[in-house]
């Protein structure tokens, strides 16, 4: 595809989805990971919703880094995504819930419980892969350091 770039090949794909798989670190640094529901803004960022009941989200606060991961075997694709969390609150709340809420309106029967944060991961490096068919693809995007 021209005129697309590696970026926005795989945030094209990843937003196609509505699941995906997000590990996390305990406090000790063991993995846990959790199926979610998510959406991706325009700037590649995830936004998703969350339980302060849940293992995770201690996880979130403690350790900010994760994992991402999503495919389907019936097309032989996937990605992986790594990032920075950070919990929402103010404006960036009330901003990322729009945009939650808008590709995930059966989510806003949580958002009145005083249990459900809201998080947004910030990329840090993407992969996509396609073994579709014979000419295998593998894109990736790494954030530039500053």
């Amino acid at each position: 595809m021209t005129g697309v770039s590696d970026r926005e090949l795989i945030c094209a794909y990843i937003r196609s989805r509505g699941e995906c798989v997000l590990a996390t670190t305990d406090g000790s640094g063991n993995p846990e990971a959790a199926t979610i529901e998510f959406v991706m803004d325009a700037d590649g960022s995830i936004i998703f919703d969350t339980s302060t009941k849940y293992r995770k989200y201690g996880n979130l606060l403690r350790n900010p880094h994760v994992a991402i991961a999503l495919g389907s075997e019936a097309e032989n694709k996937g990605a992986q995504y790594e990032g920075i969390a950070q919990e929402l609150v103010g404006a960036e709340l009330d901003a990322a819930k729009k945009t939650y809420f808008a590709a995930n309106p059966d989510a806003k029967k949580w958002e009145a419980l005083p249990e459900t944060a809201y998080f947004r991961v910030t990329p840090t490096f993407m992969r996509l892969r396609d073994y579709a068919n014979e000419e295998r693809q593998e894109i990736e995007w790494t954030k530039a350091r500053d």
